[in-house]
């Protein structure tokens, strides 16, 4: 229906769902997300609200042009303030999540779980090791002389056990170290930038970074202080952010990729599962590169999961971005991937994950 008819009909849904709240206050939270703030009500009420909210904007046809009209259909997710947040963006965070989880159930209404947070002292032990990093190349498929790797995290605790990223990360989280997780990543990786300046090949660094920390003013400061002080090429920097927290944190994710773009600091957008709104997040951000959900290197075992992964890599270079295959494992999936039309592969079929930079790209043959 194109851009205008769109938000006409998102200003009409705000304007019945602001009816169906009321006295409640509502605002729009981004694209075709709204937040309403229930004060005082009863908190055995806030499901009943909920369903009455969908139920009331599904109820009549909306007008989207003279002649034409649409139903729309909404999940809502809800949490009581009782059990008490951080601030007001653990709070949106939470809803935001719980919205999510309402897409998954019949009724499309989900409530928000407290948890009974684990002790900081806890998350802190397990924080407690060696700040380890591995590195796996990323390799274009039609060859090249820049080498690639995405830095990979791991934490070896004083036993000798070794953390991955899935089970450091959450706990950095919980205890409030994450920034400083993150900072200490990006140190690692802008000091291998400045001692490989002027390597014979190029050197380009995939760095994660959770959204918690990119929100943040004062860690974006930081970064750009960082770089110019180092006098480091931002575009040798590649952010990467995944699929689930950028579609939570659009906003802020587009205001702190407008702060890098001085810099150069170029972004990757990982997780990639083709959908509406995963798809509107190629236009809405300044991308450079897409890496694929790891379930598309088996495409070449399933006729529909290869046609899948063809239109999302078509919609993808269509909006001038790059692709990157994960997990690849085998010949076979790499050449279904290099069919596919993917730019750059990465896996143990390549490399594993290693403590050294020394792949061969100039001579990598695919």
């Amino acid at each position: 229906y194109g851009y205008a008819a769109f938000e006409r009909l998102m200003v009409q849904a705000g304007q019945r769902l602001a009816e169906a709240g009321h006295p409640h206050l509502l605002a729009r939270l981004n694209d075709n997300s709204f937040l309403l703030l229930a004060r005082g009500a009863d908190e055995e009420s806030l499901e009943g609200i909920a369903a009455a909210l969908r139920e009331q904007l599904s109820a009549r046809a909306f007008v989207i042009r003279d002649d034409e009209s649409v139903h729309l259909r909404g999940v809502v997710g809800y949490a009581p303030l009782s059990p008490g947040f951080d601030d007001a963006n653990s709070a949106l965070e939470a809803i935001e999540r719980t919205t999510l989880q309402a897409r998954l159930l019949t009724a499309g209404v989900a409530g928000h779980v407290y948890r009974q947070a684990v002790t900081e002292q806890e998350h802190l032990a397990l924080l407690e090791g060696q700040l380890e990093l591995a590195y796996q190349p990323i390799v274009a498929v039609a060859g090249g002389d820049t080498a690639q790797y995405q830095l990979l995290l791991r934490l070896r605790q004083a036993d000798g056990t070794v953390l991955t990223a899935g089970q450091v990360i959450p706990a950095a989280e919980a205890a409030g170290r994450i920034a400083d997780l993150d900072q200490q990543v990006l140190e690692h990786a802008m000091g291998l930038l400045d001692l490989y300046r002027h390597a014979t090949q190029p050197l380009n660094l995939f760095v994660s970074q959770s959204l918690r920390t990119l929100q943040r003013d004062a860690f974006a400061d930081w970064l750009l202080e960082s770089l110019q002080r180092r006098d480091l090429p931002g575009t040798a920097l590649v952010i990467d952010v995944r699929l689930p927290d950028a579609l939570i944190h659009t906003v802020p994710l587009q205001q702190f990729c407008q702060r890098m773009a001085s810099a150069g600091v170029r972004f990757c957008l990982s997780q990639f599962e083709p959908g509406s709104e995963a798809d509107a997040l190629l236009t809405q951000l300044p991308l450079s590169f897409v890496r694929m959900a790891a379930r598309f290197s088996s495409s070449h075992s399933n006729p529909g999961t290869r046609e899948e992964l063809r239109r999302a890599i078509d919609r993808a270079h269509a909006a001038g971005l790059q692709i990157i295959g994960q997990q690849i494992e085998d010949p076979q999936a790499a050449a279904a991937m290099w069919v596919g039309g993917v730019d750059y592969i990465q896996g143990n079929m390549v490399q594993s994950a290693g403590s050294d930079l020394n792949f061969d790209f100039h001579n990598a043959v695919l």
